[in-house]
């Protein structure tokens, strides 16, 4: 991942000749993992010292920018979106929900969507680790500042078998946990103001890719844009000059494009995956001290904790999974301090429910209470008997509808130059929920769409190898092809492995529960965090508790890692194996 220079005014608090080592850090093109752990740190301190002015091209021709269309507004659409607006491109971005920022009756203000329920697939809650603040830092958005309703989260809590283990999290490690509709929301909002024309209710069903058109259909939840000129039609057509694919792992840009590459002879790869888990979410409005048991949520461990803390819940009998969010309400105010007079307090719990694919639906069709109590009664045992009974007759309502745990997405690339288009977030890099790296490696694959487009720019010399060139005579053509290729060339080796590193999940199952991963998987955690724990941190901890725990090294060098601990634990296997013999023939 690519640093580009800020602008020289930024730096002047810094020593320049410290600034320069830790760019030529950046640009180094070592693949060794040591030179990638470098570039991260290199990357961080830059960024973390970056004023948050935003860059403009310098190459861009203003009397005629080029046309940027985004299609989805989820978080990876909409920070992508403010990106290319910031950077002298005039950007449309088309989302086929309502805008989760806005009620049914006022076109630009920023109140909660009613009309949006709290217990479809969209309604989960995400966690902004480390990694995908500093992607939102890289794209000039503070989420510390700029997320409504955000509470950071101070300790994690694993309930199993009547015990409760409490990991705190030190202060600036934790992750910011915030509803989905209201992440999209404030970023939707910061593409607005840089602006970004947001056009909620519009569909992509089709894309003509040597007109460089894409074809859009009015979607009836979707509310008309009174501003459209075409609003009144059920469909229309939109030029663009760079299509950026953000809608998700069911992606019409993708599927599309996969077609036309294809039916043209050029060979475009999508390999997917689906999880065979399910999930349903719904909205308990009490914070978790009022739904444990008060002799438990009164005694230690848990009597010290705040209510910003994320609980888990695992039941070994069924194979699920609970997770229990803090949700505070919505806020004007920021989310700097957990214990701010000024903010909303943390009165909601979001509560996520995970089961082996078909259980669900099972339990929905039995109804309520008989399909749920055994299950709940396993899973949240130390649960107050009317906080499961609330909880069960949430999930059995009829809008409620279970969903999968996610898809796997390989793409063989996530550009084409020629067609001017570039896939971010699930579009190209979808993954399964498990590790909790979808939405970040999104927002991370945005930040490197900025890297390119500064790259492209001259600012730096990195990445696919196409820079320093002054575009301000050529063509919006050649400019976009330019900046797809360079983001391709950054970005598709760490998005695979991202997509590795997910799919191996627990121990290379789709059964997401731990008790199903396989022995040696279990091993290999185990000898790692013995490790870590006797060498006082210079062995570093199993791979996949520093990717759940948002490290921000690179996903290609946290996959090679992975190989080293797998080979690491063959070898003590052999060791033990060979021992064992010799002591039998002995």
């Amino acid at each position: 991942v690519v640093v580009s220079p800020p602008p020289r005014a930024a730096f002047f608090d810094l020593d320049a000749n410290i600034c320069t080592f830790f760019h030529h850090l950046c640009r180094s093109s070592s693949s060794h993992p040591l030179f990638n752990e470098t570039r991260a740190l290199a990357r961080a301190f830059l960024i973390n010292n970056k004023k948050r002015s935003g860059i403009k091209m310098t190459s861009i021709n203003n009397s005629s920018p080029p046309i940027a269309v985004v299609a989805g507004g989820g978080p990876a659409g909409a920070l992508a979106a403010k990106v290319l607006s910031e950077r002298g491109f005039r950007v449309h971005l088309y989302e086929a929900y309502p805008h989760p920022g806005r009620d049914g009756n006022d076109k630009k203000g920023d109140h909660a969507n009613n009309n949006k329920s709290e217990k479809n697939s969209r309604a989960y809650v995400i966690s902004v680790n480390p990694r995908g603040q500093l992607a939102l830092n890289r794209c000039g958005i503070d989420p510390l500042i700029d997320l409504d309703a955000g509470v950071i989260n101070e300790a994690v809590v694993r309930h199993s078998n009547g015990k409760s283990r409490v990991r705190k999290i030190e202060d600036g490690q934790g992750s910011v946990m915030l509803p989905r509709r209201d992440l999209t929301a404030s970023l939707l909002r910061a593409a607005e103001n840089s602006g970004v024309e947001v056009h909620c209710g519009w569909r992509l069903i089709d894309v003509n890719f040597e007109k460089k058109e894409v074809m859009l259909v009015k979607v009836k939840e979707g509310r008309t844009d009174e501003d459209d000129d075409n609003a009144a039609t059920k469909e229309k057509t939109v030029r663009y000059d760079l299509l950026v694919g953000a809608d998700g792992v069911r992606s019409q840009t993708r599927n599309r494009l996969s077609n036309y590459l294809n039916e043209i002879g050029i060979d475009f790869c999508v390999k997917t995956a689906e999880d065979n888990m399910e999930y349903q979410v719904a909205t308990l409005p009490r914070p978790w001290k009022e739904i444990i048991l008060a002799e438990k949520v009164n005694a230690p461990p848990l009597n010290t904790l705040s209510p910003a803390s994320l609980h888990s819940f695992a039941d070994t009998k069924t194979g699920s999974t609970g997770l229990c969010f803090p949700v505070r309400s919505k806020s004007s105010s920021s989310t700097t301090s957990n214990n701010s007079d000024n903010e909303s307090p943390i009165d909601k719990c979001l509560v996520c429910v995970i089961f082996p694919g078909g259980e669900l639906g099972k339990m929905k069709r039995s109804g309520y209470p008989s399909g749920y109590e055994s299950a709940l009664s396993g899973l949240f045992a130390n649960w107050t008997p009317e906080s499961r009974s609330e909880l069960a007759q949430l999930l059995a309502e009829e809008d409620n509808v279970p969903n999968t745990g996610g898809v796997c997405i390989w793409s063989q690339a996530l550009s084409h130059p020629e067609s001017g288009v570039v896939l971010v977030g699930d579009a190209g890099h979808g993954m399964w929920r498990s590790l909790g790296q979808g939405c970040n490696a999104a927002l991370e694959s945005v930040s490197v769409l900025a890297d390119a487009i500064e790259a492209v720019d001259g600012s730096v010399s990195s990445g696919a190898g196409c820079r320093n060139i002054d575009f301000s005579t050529s063509s919006n053509k050649e400019l976009v092809e330019a900046i797809a290729l360079e983001y391709d060339g950054l970005r598709r080796e760490d998005a695979l492995a991202a997509v590795d590193l997910s799919f191996e999940g627990i121990g290379g199952t789709t059964k997401r529960a731990a008790m199903h991963s396989p022995v040696v998987f279990k091993f290999q955690i185990l000898i790692f965090m013995i490790l870590h724990k006797v060498t006082v941190g210079l062995v570093p901890m199993p791979v996949m508790l520093r990717i759940m725990k948002g490290d921000c090294v690179r996903y290609s060098t946290l996959k090679w890692e992975m190989k080293v601990e797998k080979y690491v634990v063959y070898g003590i296997f052999i060791g033990i194996l060979g021992f064992g013999l010799r002591r039998l023939l002995m």
